[in-house]
């Protein structure tokens, strides 16, 4: 009976290290697989990650930790629904893990889900609202999803807790200026530009800030600042062109744009700039020179591919000329094409006037005076950083 007695005991102690020692050899293939997913990670070898977390998945299919090294590889992939369904499962798994909070909203962040990334963001704040990182995600979503109000204090804080962070300080100059708040927005941008010089959307932002304040030095120096930094892009010519073109200042609009036409001489946007140039020179000064520069560009633009803008300066050309047919023709053409050039109704009715058709010249200075109300109302900006 006692020998009976000890050799069951001595199976159930044998049963038992059989399951420690098969236990401890799991723990050891699951860590092992892991690290190998890790390592292949490190080596830009995603499918071999992918089959590693997997793995470590069939061994212990409870593991919150795989199911997030594996959320976070289908993440950066591209893979987002696969991403999105691991990531859920390890937030099953692990409520409080801030880190699969932050993964939850890039995933939903990158599939256009930015009211949902904002209640995954806003999730790991509630335990950890010290990270710059995360509080700029949050702002970033919540802007995406029209909240600006609620990105502004997110941004000053994150700037706050690191003063360094460019991008914060460039999303809150979007931010200021989505609420009409432009000298606060213009600072900002110049935070961001002290910090990164090089940052061209802050730039870019400051362009259009400094000519809302009316300061058009200020923002041909931004301008000037793009072009060397930007050289080998031709819209930089064409951008500072537009400029000195809205102040008046034909001659050096003209030499601009003819730098970005010499350095990309089949550039569309350029080439008609440059006949508008031409033809706002042509229409303070008599010089047939200038008229026929006018009339070569924007006669030479295929019809099909040109805007109501382009159109309507063709016509205009055209009058210029003594065509009024044709400019007459141009002009109707314009008033099809979109976006409107209001002023295209403005120089129909003008025409109309001038064929003593009352009418229909009140017909087209009323259209004329309702596009150019609808372009006084604000647009919503949605430009986003480049960080």
């Amino acid at each position: 009976m006692g020998r009976n007695l000890l050799t069951a005991f001595l199976t159930v102690i044998g049963i038992f290290a059989v399951i420690v020692y098969l236990g401890l050899a799991r723990e050891r293939n699951f860590q092992a697989l892991i690290t190998r997913g890790d390592q292949a990670l490190d080596r830009e070898q995603v499918s071999l990650a992918i089959e590693s977390y997997s793995g470590a998945l069939a061994l212990n299919p409870e593991s919150m930790l795989a199911y997030l090294k594996r959320g976070e590889t289908y993440l950066e992939n591209g893979e987002f629904s696969a991403a999105l369904r691991d990531l859920l499962t390890a937030t099953e798994l692990n409520p409080d893990d801030t880190r699969t909070h932050e993964r939850l909203g890039d995933v939903t962040f990158a599939l256009g889900h930015y009211r949902e990334a904002v209640t995954h963001y806003s999730h790991y704040i509630e335990f950890d609202d010290q990270t710059p990182r995360v509080l700029y995600k949050l702002a970033l979503a919540s802007e995406r999803d029209g909240r600006v109000a609620y990105s502004i204090p997110l941004l000053r804080r994150a700037i706050s807790l690191d003063s360094n962070f460019s991008e914060a300080h460039y999303l809150l100059g979007l931010c200021l200026t989505e609420q009409g708040r432009t000298g606060e927005a213009r600072d900002a941008m110049l935070a961001t530009l002290e910090l990164s010089p090089g940052f061209l959307n802050a730039r870019e932002a400051l362009v259009a800030i400094y000519s809302d304040l009316g300061r058009p030095d200020e923002s041909l120096a931004q301008l000037d600042a793009l072009l060397l930094l930007d050289q080998e892009n031709p819209e930089r010519h064409l951008a500072k062109g537009l400029a000195h073109l809205r102040l008046g200042k034909s001659e050096r609009a003209l030499d601009a744009l003819q730098r970005g036409i010499d350095a990309d001489p089949d550039n569309p946007r350029l080439i008609i700039a440059l006949g508008e140039t031409w033809l706002s020179l042509a229409e303070t000064d008599p010089r047939d020179l200038a008229l026929a520069k006018a009339l070569q560009l924007l006669g030479n633009i295929p019809s099909a591919n040109a805007s109501s803008a382009t159109l309507t300066a063709l016509g205009r050309a055209l009058s210029l000329s003594g065509d009024i047919e044709g400019a007459s023709r141009a002009f109707r053409d314009a008033t099809q094409r979109f976006p409107l050039e209001p002023k295209a109704f403005l120089y129909l009715a003008e025409q109309a006037e001038n064929e003593n058709d009352r009418e229909l010249a009140n017909r087209h200075k009323a259209t004329y005076e309702t596009l150019v109300e609808w372009t006084k109302i604000p647009k919503h900006r949605t430009a986003l950083p480049s960080g």
